[in-house]
């Protein structure tokens, strides 16, 4: 009787996922309401600040709640100071 050897291989494969994020844009606009220069912000980063879903800042700004800019590409803009007021009076 022969004796074989069992080798056994395994491997392992690890994968790393680098995400990177833009360094935040602020768009320098006028806010016609708070009568002053701002750097407006963009829905995500609204919502990033404030906790509030996307839907319920659409709502807050056609309730006139938040100050808002469209852009030419239809983007909306908030106005920092309206978002910083409402957070402030603590209506979220």
């Amino acid at each position: 009787m022969r004796l074989r050897k069992l080798f056994v291989i395994s491997a392992e494969k690890t994968e790393t996922y680098t995400v990177r994020q833009e360094p935040p844009q602020s768009f320098p606009m006028y806010c016609e309401k708070c009568d002053q220069k701002a750097r407006f912000l963009t829905v995500d980063q609204t919502v990033n600040l404030t906790g509030l879903g996307a839907r319920t800042i659409f709502r807050l700004v056609e309730a006139g709640e938040l100050h808002s800019e469209e852009t030419i590409a239809g983007h909306l803009l908030l106005c920092p100071k309206s978002v910083a007021l409402f957070i402030h009076l603590g209506q979220i």
